[in-house]
């Protein structure tokens, strides 16, 4: 089995860099790298044909031609149709994967499953730490069973045809957050699971955060109180209220008399 390892990516050459480089430790080499471009400027194109030369593993890139808009799910998609791999995994840039980062995804990729894994930081009053330790306590590890509650994309993996059974990434959504949202909710309506692989482990480079000035639609990070308060609102919302809704829809359901038969 090969895995093919998909990183978005938008002006950000040299986090970009220390990712593929954090690549070039892993224990298991079966892996293939694509990085959608999100019409960086920055030189990015540029660094990638120079790394092709001591990347030691198949590194091929594409570009959304995105300058202004926010372009995250037509990256990834791009990303998606040109991997090869048995499986597919999804990264950001900024989160660099531990030495036993592919053998895990690939040992515990099954079908119809979403894995997550483990997402540690370059900070360490971190909450992010806290988001794993819940994680795991609900899920447990490698245990999988039914979507609980929003799962955040960067770091997960899923068989290749899963990927394109579930229809990917909507490109119309050009905000911050909503992509992974989105997904999330589609892979509850098709019954998928989900698993949590703690060892499937990337540490998130916070040294790298950073404004998007000039792309439209873009949340800010670590912006205005109002905008840190609606971000908590929609974790909120994801983790503990829609989850909640959909059992009640279930139950409401199975309550619900059946219509006779006739013409």
């Amino acid at each position: 089995m090969m895995l093919s390892v998909v990183i978005a990516t938008w002006n950000r050459r040299e986090c970009l860099r220390g990712c593929l480089e954090a690549l070039l430790g892993q224990t298991d080499r079966r892996f293939e790298v694509i990085v959608g471009i999100d019409g960086s400027t920055d030189g990015t194109v540029e660094m990638l044909a120079e790394f092709v030369s001591v990347a030691g593993f198949p590194l091929r890139w594409g570009d959304t031609g995105e300058r202004r808009r926010y372009g995250l799910a037509k990256a990834r998609n791009l990303g998606l149709r040109l991997a090869a791999g048995d499986a597919v995994a999804l990264l950001d840039d900024d989160a660099w994967p531990e030495p036993q980062w592919a053998a895990e995804h690939l040992r515990t990729v099954r079908p119809r499953t979403l894995t997550g894994g483990w997402r540690g930081s370059t900070r360490p009053d971190d909450t992010v730490f806290e988001k794993m330790r819940q994680t795991l306590a609900v899920y447990g590890a490698c245990r999988p069973g039914a979507l609980r509650g929003f799962v955040v994309e960067n770091n997960t993996c899923m068989l290749r045809d899963d990927w394109r059974v579930c229809g990917g990434f909507d490109e119309r959504l050009l905000r911050y957050g909503l992509v992974g949202q989105d997904l999330y909710r589609r892979l509850v309506r098709l019954g998928y699971q989900y698993q949590f692989n703690p060892r499937a482990a990337v540490v998130i480079h916070r040294e790298f955060e950073r404004s998007y000035p000039g792309k439209r639609g873009v949340a800010v990070e670590g912006g205005s109180p109002r905008r840190r308060l609606e971000a908590r609102a929609r974790d909120v919302f994801w983790d503990s209220v829609f989850p909640r809704l959909l059992r009640l829809r279930r139950l409401l359901g199975k309550g619900r008399p059946r219509p006779h038969g006739g013409a």
